[in-house]
């Protein structure tokens, strides 16, 4: 398994004047843990929960002289930094931290139009494979109005903006309590849904038996990529009680999702309690007669009593994907035309989401020569084109596929009467993104060359004799 995790706990950081220049890397650094300790210095740990037994290892330190604690940490895979908030003082929503794979941290403005933020600040963050960073706040209020933001990290000023919120559970209590309260939240690329953990106090309706139960929220977008709605279910519910009721009030503050090899397309829920330090994982399998419950692993951070902590992960899952493509031609000539077969396929064993399949438009070749349409899905696979919808030029289409899935494509090329190359080359690719570990690249990118023969030259001195 290889997955990037930073924690920060109490974190404290130096302001740097200059930028944060040097990424986190989810693919080879393995799983990176941040602590800040009682100095103010911000230690770094290679930690494996997965591994047996458990691998918790000094990394690096960044030195003293804080001047922040932070809160809602996210990795971002599309620059490979760590994002977050002061989770004290008057930089709690005007300030967003940039932090770099040594330390360094880079100072950002963020302006507001999600309207009041309760609480203050936020204490809970995630980032999607598409730089959406999404925000809990301190506090909720009274009512599933303000339950959740987000910053588009891609657009630049950052601005918050709220996300509409809907809990359809609540009416099933008498007395509905309107919060959601998560100190942390994990963004799973199996599933594209938020996790995390209540905090539940009170003792009646909702609160009562809330404390220790996952949190589940399912998120709407539009046709760039951008929230617009969000419902939370509550999966450790049967009726209108909790089949697990955790009467501790335990709290947890990190959280991540593992994709180690032979888990399948789910994985599994890291979380850390602050109260006693120990790891418990939860099962987020819906098809599982357990969803939603947790198992302590056994496993103990050596801190205990944790009040500020927070987690940025990269849950890659491994997911084996193959390009193949045949025209079954050795050659063709001018004028005539090649059909390919481009088959996608994912050996598994987690579904892999996001992948940019692309067959490229050969030298040579005028666009209008190229035409292509999505012939099969398997079950379970999604593509951005419909089935047998004839398109023109280069192929390129972003697509979800489950283990021991494909999608196939029909691709068509004609050469011109002006073409003067002596091999036509055609190449199809998968491209991953950084939530996607493949044990074999050299898979991922297959082409077919085909011979073109010269045209001989009409030479109009040689007489040919016809019999009859």
């Amino acid at each position: 398994m290889l997955l990037l995790a930073v924690m920060i706990t109490g974190g404290q950081y130096i302001k740097v004047f200059g930028q944060a220049v040097t990424p986190f890397n989810c693919s080879e650094l393995g799983m990176i843990v941040t602590i800040g300790d009682n100095a103010g210095s911000t230690q770094f740990y290679k930690f494996d929960p997965t591994a047996t037994p458990s691998v918790i290892q000094k990394f690096k330190i960044t030195k003293t002289n804080p001047s922040y604690s932070t809160n809602s940490a996210g990795y971002n895979p599309e620059d490979g930094f760590i994002y977050t908030f002061p989770s004290t003082g008057t930089a709690t929503l005007t300030t967003l931290l940039r932090i770099d794979a040594d330390g360094l941290v880079t100072e950002l403005p963020v302006t507001n139009s999600g309207g009041t933020i309760p609480g203050g600040g936020f204490r809970g963050g995630t980032i999607d494979d598409n730089g959406i960073y999404y925000l809990a706040p301190q506090s909720n209020g009274s009512t599933f109005t303000n339950c959740l933001y987000y910053i588009d990290l891609k657009i630049t000023p950052y601005v918050v903006h709220n996300i509409p919120f809907s809990d359809p559970q609540a009416r099933t209590f008498a007395n509905s309590i309107g919060t959601m309260g998560m100190p942390d939240m994990v963004w799973n690329p199996s599933d594209r849904k938020l996790y995390g953990i209540e905090v539940g106090t009170g003792s009646t309706g909702l609160s009562a038996n809330a404390a220790g139960q996952l949190n589940v929220i399912t998120l709407t977008y539009n046709g760039s990529g951008t929230p617009t709605g969000a419902t939370l279910t509550r999966p450790g519910m049967n009726g209108t009680a909790y089949k697990n009721n955790y009467t501790s009030n335990p709290q947890f503050g990190v959280m991540f999702i593992s994709f180690p090899q032979g888990s399948g397309a789910v994985g599994s829920m890291f979380a850390l309690q602050n109260q006693t330090g120990d790891f418990f994982t939860y099962d987020i399998d819906p098809s599982s007669s357990t969803y939603g419950s947790r198992t302590n692993t056994g496993i103990n951070f050596g801190q205990t009593g944790i009040s500020v902590d927070d987690g940025a992960s990269c849950p890659a899952v491994n997911a084996d994907i193959m390009v193949t493509k045949n025209d079954s031609l050795l050659s063709l000539g001018i004028g005539q035309s090649a059909t390919y077969s481009v088959v996608v396929s994912n050996a598994g064993p987690s579904t892999a989401s996001n992948i940019h399949v692309t067959d490229s438009l050969p030298e040579g070749i005028p666009e209008a020569n190229m035409t292509w349409a999505l012939i099969s899905l398997s079950t379970g696979a999604t593509s951005n084109f419909a089935p047998e919808a004839n398109n023109t030029g280069i192929l390129s289409d972003y697509v979800t596929i489950p283990i021991n899935g494909s999608i196939i494509y029909r691709v068509t090329i004609t050469v011109p009467d002006d073409y003067t190359g002596s091999t036509l080359v055609n190449i199809a690719s998968a491209k991953l993104d950084n939530f996607v570990l493949d044990p074999d690249l050299s898979n991922n990118s297959v082409y077919d060359a085909d011979r073109i023969p010269p045209v001989l030259p009409v030479n109009p001195n040689v007489r040919v004799k016809i019999q009859k």
